[in-house]
């Protein structure tokens, strides 16, 4: 239960952090007295710098997704792989069995 709130609390602290962000960007434009042109100068350069660590969040949060995905499919191929070999086993023991029951028998 506790791996599936891990991501969850992240994601919420994420998105947490991306808004008290832009709230206090919001604030410091607001109540910082410069030329318009500074200031579209500097929300310009924010904005990218912005995009660009949302990006790699997203690369990041679809990354992990892709490596839990792979995690189960490979364990689900690992665990049908242990029952078709446990089942290969019992037949052969079962085949061996048959077969070692008495040689003298034979003509």
């Amino acid at each position: 239960m506790s791996k599936q709130r891990g991501p969850s609390l992240a994601r919420a602290a994420g998105v947490g952090a991306l808004l008290g962000g832009g709230v206090g960007f919001a604030l410091g434009l607001l109540l910082a007295p410069e030329k318009g042109q500074n200031i579209r100068l500097r929300v310009s350069y924010r904005l990218n710098h912005l995009t660009r660590q949302i990006g790699v969040l997203a690369r990041q949060w679809a990354a992990q997704a892709d490596e839990d995905s792979a995690r189960r499919a490979g364990k689900a191929v690992v665990a049908q792989a242990e029952e078709d070999a446990a089942a290969i086993n019992s037949r052969m023991d079962e085949i061996l069995g048959d077969s070692s029951g008495s040689p003298e028998s034979a003509p």
